[in-house]
């Protein structure tokens, strides 16, 4: 298929990729004349995809009635031009760090449009918040003493929220669920009396708000709903203790964004390996034992159930997955089973939108006079981004095919890191075929990059055509949390950055030299 629309950003024409109205090839071309060898990989945005994504949230928020604002976590995506972007659509800045409250000023936010998150702020810091008027989130009692003694110092008054944690799963990675009872974020409802007890009587604090933030990559909208129960009913406690200041509630950020939509595209042509084939199997079978067992008197269902599960563990078929994700709903077991055996159920479009979760908190926030506070990252900024790559040849290693590129895990992380899906496509059409004319020839390969490491895979297990030398690779909704965990490692630069509007381009990063790598060490011999 050689036209294809992956987005309103994103497409395929003639089988060449274009960002908006940029050819990555042409695009390519263009830099390697700019930067030579150092000009691919590269990270490619899309302006009107970041518009387009917090006008979706805006639209929901403004049709709901309530009153809102929203905030961007810096730390999916810190680059400059994009902060200057939320800030132009009109979002607020949510900080992690002394830096990103230093650039968020720096890109024209106003202070008090920022607000400082995290669980293990330093002294200077929190100075930086108080000097300039930013919020701050308050998340131990140690951190409030901190923030206590900085504003004695300074004599200066800050507004801060309380960050709860409610021990609610948001049923994501372990290393991306942040509000269980045993996450080091936020405090457990038996410290919420001695915090205020600490802040009560004191003037220069003012408590203006409860903060809790679930995770990331949540695919569901009830534990929003969830939360802001929690959260509504210690809000009401906390103002008829004597904080009537207590106005906002800020559920945090952690939407998700549908990195598998077009995994079908490029599901593995070989199926299953005969290795695991048998193992398979057996897993497949105990899970239609368990569906047999809950569905027992629902024999009109069943049947077609188990046919639908048996079909996708194959096959993608949008419809089937649908039916089989609502029927399993109420199940979180065995749904989790089924997702672990049946990717295709994290390929149907089961991402809420951000209408879906405004609608979630709508009718029990509409109810209070509280004003609410998101913190969207990955869902303004994840999709936006594609990461544009070249190969540097194809190998065998027995059975198993490799696509090596000059991309790798010093970019984008997130495969190494959490196991994560990007998908993965040819920028252009592929030069290598059995014979002239004849059509690509398609394998099976797992793509790699160059550093010295095992884990270094950007995808496994992709049916792709087998690539020509320099053939243009993209992996995609690499926006977040990819080139803000960018590293060094193997003294790699980390990569040019394009920003597209339209049928133009601009370089918003260029790439790091040696002397960029070497800049900060002292050197004496």
């Amino acid at each position: 298929m050689k036209e294809f629309a992956f987005s309103s950003s994103l497409s395929l024409r003639n089988g060449f990729l274009f960002c908006e109205d940029v050819q990555i090839r042409e695009m390519q071309d263009s830099l390697s004349a700019m930067f030579s060898c150092h000009s691919s990989p590269c990270f490619v945005y899309s302006k009107q995809q970041i518009a387009e994504n917090v006008q979706a949230y805006r639209l929901a928020l403004d049709n709901s009635g309530l009153k809102y604002e929203i905030g961007y976590s810096m730390k999916a995506n810190y680059n400059p031009e994009v902060i200057g972007l939320m800030r132009r659509f009109g979002c607020w800045a949510i900080a992690v760090s002394g830096f990103e409250v230093t650039l968020a000023i720096q890109r024209g936010i106003c202070p008090e449009n920022i607000i400082l998150n995290g669980n293990g702020k330093q002294i200077w810091e929190i100075e930086i918040a108080v000097k300039n008027g930013c919020l701050i989130n308050v998340d131990s009692i140690f951190d409030l003493q901190n923030i206590l003694k900085v504003t004695q110092k300074l004599e200066k008054k800050v507004q801060v929220l309380i960050r709860l944690n409610p021990d609610i799963n948001a049923e994501v990675h372990p290393y991306l669920a942040t509000g269980l009872a045993k996450s080091k974020f936020g405090i457990e409802d038996g410290q919420l009396f001695e915090l205020l007890n600490m802040m009560k009587d004191n003037k220069n604090i003012e408590l203006v708000g409860l903060h809790c933030h679930l995770g990331s990559t949540i695919d569901n909208t009830h534990v929003f709903s969830e939360c802001l129960d929690v959260m509504i009913s210690l809000a009401d406690k906390v103002k008829q203790y004597g904080f009537t200041t207590l106005s906002t509630l800020n559920l945090g950020g952690g939407l998700g964004i549908n990195y598998r939509q077009h995994e079908h595209r490029t599901r593995r042509c070989d199926k299953l390996k005969e290795s695991t084939k048998k193992d398979f199997e057996s897993e497949i079978n105990h899970l239609i034992s368990k569906v047999e067992a809950t569905f027992a008197d629902k024999s009109g269902e069943i049947v077609g159930l188990i046919s639908d599960i048996s079909r996708l563990t194959s096959d993608y078929n949008e419809e089937k997955v649908k039916r089989l994700k609502t029927l399993l709903s109420d199940h979180k077991e065995i749904l989790h089973d089924a997702v672990l055996l049946i990717p295709s159920l994290k390929t149907q479009n089961c991402i809420p939108t951000p209408s879906e979760l405004i609608a979630s908190v709508k009718e029990r926030l509409s109810k209070s006079d509280y004003r609410l506070i998101l913190e969207p990252g990955r869902s303004l900024i994840g999709n936006a981004v594609t990461f544009i790559t070249k190969v540097i040849g194809v190998k065998r290693n027995g059975s198993q095919r490799y696509i090596v590129v000059d991309g790798s895990m010093t970019e984008v992380i997130r495969p190494a890191l959490y196991s994560a899906y990007h998908h993965i496509e040819l920028a252009e059409p592929s030069t290598v075929s059995s014979s002239q004319n004849a059509p690509p020839i398609v394998e099976t390969f797992d793509v790699v990059g160059p550093v010295c490491e095992c884990g270094d895979f950007l995808g496994k297990e992709r049916a792709l055509s087998v690539p020509h030398e320099g053939c243009g690779v993209a992996v995609f909704d690499t926006g977040a949390y990819c080139a803000s965990m960018a590293s060094n490692y193997n003294m790699r630069p980390r990569p040019l950055e394009v920003m597209v509007e339209g049928n133009s381009w601009k370089v918003i990063r260029t790439p790091e030299k040696l002397e960029d790598i070497l800049s900060s060490f002292v050197c004496e011999s």
